[in-house]
């Protein structure tokens, strides 16, 4: 979650300097920030976005991990793994029509979706999961997101092992691979 406000404190920086800095990202194509999934579209503007570099390798080097050894100890990891499928997912609702727009989803509560793609009046929930082994209980925010929101058409796990799998009546676990060919 992007939080001008405390991007500033934490950099001992103005407000509007680091709104700037984050305009100068984004112009650049450099960053970019995801909105919220809102029933309403008019609340949207009220709720953080979520924040992802454009490219997760200028991620993993400004995170100043050099070799493949120490990221793969590393406990960011998984959010890296995440950048990753946010660019494929990107790219993937640049290329429907009509475009599809990428959401996030988050309750107050702390439940969260990674990704709803909206395509239309379709929605489908995507969790993206570091595991070889997905199971039901990596499903727990997609549920909670099919149970809030009935109009969406279902959820996908996308994990970094091998297998699909059916999880659930609506939900789905693929390898992360068949979403990149």
């Amino acid at each position: 979650m992007l939080n001008q406000s405390e991007v500033a404190r934490d950099a001992g920086l103005s407000q509007p300097t680091i709104h700037r800095y984050l305009n100068l990202l984004e112009a650049t194509h450099l960053f970019e920030r995801v909105p919220p999934y809102l029933s309403s579209h008019t609340t949207q503007l009220l709720k953080s976005p979520r924040a992802f570099w454009a490219d997760v390798g200028l991620a993993v080097f400004l995170a100043g991990y050099f070799s493949t050894d120490e990221l793969a100890r590393t406990r960011e990891l998984g959010a890296f793994f995440e950048t990753l499928i946010y660019q494929h997912l990107r790219v993937s609702c640049s290329l429907l029509t009509p475009r599809g727009r990428l959401h996030f989803w988050r309750t107050q509560t702390g439940d969260e979706v990674d990704f709803v793609i909206e395509h239309g009046r379709r929605v489908v929930g995507i969790e993206v999961k570091l595991t070889d082994a997905p199971g039901y209980r990596h499903a727990a925010g997609l549920v909670k997101f099919l149970g809030k929101h009935p109009q969406a058409v279902g959820g996908i796990l996308l994990h970094s092992g091998q297998q699909i799998r059916r999880l659930d009546e609506q939900i789905v676990a693929v390898p992360w691979s068949l979403l990149t060919g």
